[in-house]
């Protein structure tokens, strides 16, 4: 008990300092409050968690009825289908715990659960075993259940309970058990003794015949013969991975005949079983059934992923094995998200997202890397974590180098396709405007020449700037005052107010020529020019005898901030939900458009300009701008031309496809 208060006192402490660090390294205030939440709540239950484990154990060992037996973990494991993917998560990591302190205690529970038995006065089988990894496992998971944390915390506990409690369990049982022969419980018991007559045992049984194992998921392992009890003793992991290492051998001939595709989980486990039949005729455990199942499953997604092209499918279905040997031998695949393997698959499925296949694929320098990268881990003869890890490490170099250049390319595509597209639509607004200004009117030469020339280059320079200088309403109100005052004004009001404005007026428009560097005795001799048209103007109508009418300003359109154009008027039902796909586009997102002439590509939303209702995508490069009016998306949705590629990590997708799939049925 000594051993495991202790470990238990290093897991609870080093969890502490992880959710620390956590929060301290957090992205967002919410982040930071979750971990620091899930800091507290087991600084608050911590001493009731440690004391329950050890309350829990001793009653165990002394009552001899270990949790095992009551214990939803187990049943939960049984099958997939009665699993959620939290419970399915948690049990991986418990049972993973409890399995490796297993097989390293193994030759110490050979020995100990029969000294147990002499004490007891009873017989026990390892899973009644007070002091197995599976009892304490049992007893941990029913423990922990009054911790309020989300599973990615609590996943994290269970990692430094496996730390620092599971990792030291077979010193630990060892001590006990030598503790048990000092004091005379069967001195003489040896683990080999009990090893040799346990093979002797098999072989004298007579072996049943045409019987089959069914694996609790619903897959089915032939064999011609079983042994005792008519089912043959479980394959251990080494002998699976061989068997896997000649199924690998086979696929690699299709693979020269460009035949090969990843096996269903059906066909992946007849070959795996008629491989083992050939060798020692062993079944495939349980255990190892579901991860090979899950796999293949995993595999069968991204075949059929859409984010995807054929060709990335293909090379990515040349890691099936690879994977499943990796997963085999370090099942934390399926909920550790950092997992070298996982990230491996997940950068992987990422770098080759934007890639559409063009002329020659193979000779495509994207797509010959990655397949540099994936021969490397399939032809390796060590196909275990640690490859995967180097293999990430060479993508991530690669993906952080073409991320580089890419970055750069599509800034200066975007910056270039907004500016051209703002500029586009600040002409247009102005061009609208001066035609709402000047129309039906008898304008001065002069002025004419002030608006379409000089003066249009003012009213576009802070149509641009308008956000950061907000000058816009006034070049447009002095273009506005300058057509009012070279109209006939008869009343005394608005001769009086035509004396007043004129002088403003040309301080302001020769202040506004001098924003655009506009020549200074250009400047100068046009304003003379409009002036003196201007006053002529003014003597005339002072002559004429046409009827006084009040005069007014003529107030045209204005643009709001950003002139936005209005959206066109949505209401059929299948353009609402092409809305709502727009709607869902964001800076990053990826999409798959299929054009008239060229086939399906890929690009990148880089930019919404409102201005103009317009998307400006780009391809996996930066470059080749493709810009898009919302009217046309709203039309390529419809028309079902257009597909929104999903987000996400590759395996975070695949393993909620699956577990979906697993609860439909």
């Amino acid at each position: 008990m000594g051993a495991l208060k202790e470990g238990l006192r290093l897991s609870f402490d080093a969890i502490d300092d992880a959710f620390f660090d956590l929060a301290n390294n957090a992205r967002n205030n919410n982040e930071q409050n979750r971990y620091f939440e899930s800091m507290r709540e087991l600084r608050l239950r911590r001493k009731s968690i440690e004391q329950n484990i050890i309350d829990e154990l001793s009653r165990a060992i002394l009552s001899q009825k270990p949790l095992t037996a009551s214990s939803s973990l187990h049943k939960q494991s049984d099958t997939l289908a009665l699993v959620d993917p939290n419970t399915l998560e948690e049990s991986l990591a418990l049972e993973t715990m409890s399995n490796k302190a297993q097989k390293s205690a193994q030759h110490v529970m050979l020995t100990l659960g029969p000294r147990l038995e002499a004490i007891l006065g009873s017989p026990l089988s390892p899973e009644q075993n007070p002091l197995s990894p599976s009892t304490l496992a049992d007893i941990i998971h029913q423990s922990c259940k009054s911790l309020d944390i989300q599973l990615t915390e609590l996943l994290l506990v269970y990692k430094y309970i496996d730390k620092h409690v599971f990792s030291g369990l077979a010193n630990a049982l060892s001590d006990v058990n030598e503790c048990l022969q000092k004091q005379d419980i069967l001195p003489d018991l040896d683990h080999r003794t009990i090893r040799a007559n346990q093979s002797s045992s098999s072989t004298t049984s007579e072996p049943s015949q045409n019987h089959q194992t069914k694996a609790k998921t619903g897959f089915q392992l032939d064999s011609a013969s079983h042994g005792e009890n008519g089912v043959w003793p479980s394959a251990s992991r080494s002998e699976i991975l061989s068997a896997l290492d000649t199924i690998a051998s086979q696929l690699s001939q299709l693979e020269a005949a460009n035949q090969m595709k990843p096996l269903a989980s059906s066909e992946l486990l007849k070959n795996i079983s008629s491989t083992l039949e050939h060798s020692k005729s062993k079944s495939v455990s349980e255990e190892d059934l579901d991860i090979i199942n899950l796999v293949a499953m995993l595999f069968e997604f991204i075949l059929d992923d859409r984010n995807l092209a054929p060709e990335m499918q293909a090379l990515i279905g040349r890691l099936q094995i690879p994977v499943l040997k990796a997963v085999l031998q370090d099942p934390n695949f399926f909920y550790d998200h950092q997992h070298p393997t996982r990230t491996f698959l997940d950068r992987l499925a990422k770098a080759a997202i934007g890639w559409t296949p063009s002329g020659e694929s193979t000779k495509q320098p994207l797509y010959a890397a990655i397949k540099k990268i994936v021969l490397t881990v399939s032809s390796s003869d060590e196909q275990n974590s640690a490859l995967f890890a180097k293999a990430d490490d060479e993508l991530r170099f690669l993906c952080d180098r073409e991320e580089k250049k890419r970055h750069l390319l599509e800034q200066r595509t975007k910056l270039t396709e907004e500016g051209r597209i703002k500029s586009r639509v600040a002409q247009e607004f102005i061009d609208s405007t001066l035609s709402d200004i000047t129309s039906t009117k008898a304008i001065p030469p002069s002025i004419l020449e002030l608006l379409n020339g000089p003066w249009r280059r003012v009213m576009f320079l802070a149509f641009l700037r308008d956000a950061s200088e907000h000058n816009w309403e006034n070049t447009r109100r002095i273009a506005e005052e300058l057509i009012w005052c070279a109209e006939n004004h008869h009343s005394d009001a608005d001769r009086q107010k035509w004396v007043s404005i004129v002088p403003k007026l040309l301080k302001q428009i020769g202040a506004g020529l001098e924003t655009i560097s506009y020549d200074q005795s250009k400047s100068n001799t046009l304003l003379e020019q409009i002036r003196k048209a201007l006053a002529t103007l003014f003597r005339e109508s002072s002559l004429s005898n046409q009827t006084p009418k009040s005069a007014s300003f003529k107030r045209t359109k204005t643009a709001p901030k950003g002139a936005v154009r209005e959206a066109p008027t949505r209401s059929n039902s299948s353009s609402t939900v092409a809305d709502l796909q727009i709607s869902s586009l964001v800076p990053g997102s990826w999409v798959e458009l299929e054009g008239s002439w060229e086939g399906k590509k890929r690009y990148k939303l880089v930019s919404q300009i409102s201005e103009a209702d317009t998307y400006v995508f780009v391809d996996r490069l930066g470059l080749h701008a493709l810009e898009l009016p919302r009217n046309e998306l709203v039309r390529a949705f419809t028309q079902k031309r257009i597909t929104l590629l999903e987000k996400g990590a590759l395996v975070d997708r695949a393993l909620s496809h699956v577990m979906a799939n697993i609860k439909r049925h």
